[in-house]
């Protein structure tokens, strides 16, 4: 889209802080005003707006994108997205393990084991792995402690939870990502594991990546790195 303002502001209103595009509110696809719920945030998103060039590239705009899903999608509809994110417990991608080759296995090792031993420090229950293709049933308590913790999440701390379990196909490193315990590129890396072997497998390094892969690897990245910066922007409220 091409970009059709000329200035960018912030206004404060009973229910939050809007964008104004030439003193206009900037409108979610669904028609609702684009509230964030504090100052530091609505700030931060201002400045998305304020740095697009001739055309609005929607793909660098993620603090946009994030508070656009929770008014749109999140709030007053949590119900069906909160089965959608638990459903993930018992197919999450830290679970299911290479059993060969052993570079493999070794890398999922590497980085999936740290948050697997912080979520049994943390939540006092040990995830069950494996090596086979059947699927597997966490234990019912720790089904309910996870269900416990999401449900104690605000709108917009679920609204992160919900897309970066969908982005890594994860819970268990997005529940790890909202309490700090890892960083984004600490993500990133667990959830490109395999990926980013092959990578240096083949030196692409050297010999460069596909376009695509890397175009889908960088949105990952940023996208991640958003949430970390959408969390922490929302704590400042």
């Amino acid at each position: 889209m091409k970009k059709f303002y000329h200035l960018v502001a912030v206004n404060h209103y009973p229910d939050g802080y809007a964008i104004l595009l030439d003193a206009k509110p900037v409108k979610t696809p669904l028609g609702r005003m684009l509230l964030a719920p504090g100052k530091h945030l609505a700030d931060a998103i201002m400045n998305e707006w304020v740095d697009q060039d001739d055309v609005i590239r929607p793909d660098t705009m993620p603090l946009t994108q994030l508070l656009t899903t929770c008014l749109d999608k999140v709030i007053g509809q949590r119900d069906p997205l909160h089965e959608q994110v638990m459903n993930y417990l018992d197919t999450d991608l830290l679970c299911y393990r290479a059993g060969d080759p052993p570079a493999f296995a070794a890398r999922q090792e590497l980085v999936w084991d740290p948050v697997l031993k912080w979520f049994e420090e943390s939540f006092s229950y040990k995830i069950k792995t494996t090596t086979e293709l059947s699927s597997l049933k966490q234990d019912a308590a720790v089904h309910q402690s996870v269900e416990t913790y999401i449900h104690n999440l605000d709108d917009y701390q679920f609204t992160v939870l919900q897309v970066v379990t969908s982005d890594t196909g994860s819970l268990l490193l997005a529940i790890a990502l909202l309490e700090r315990a890892v960083t984004p590129q600490d993500a990133f890396d667990a959830a490109q594991a395999e990926e980013l072997l092959k990578s240096e497998i083949h030196q692409e390094d050297f010999y460069g990546k596909a376009p695509d892969v890397e175009r889908k690897q960088g949105l990952l990245l940023l996208s991640l790195q958003a949430a970390r910066s959408f969390l922490d922007l929302h704590d400042l409220n």
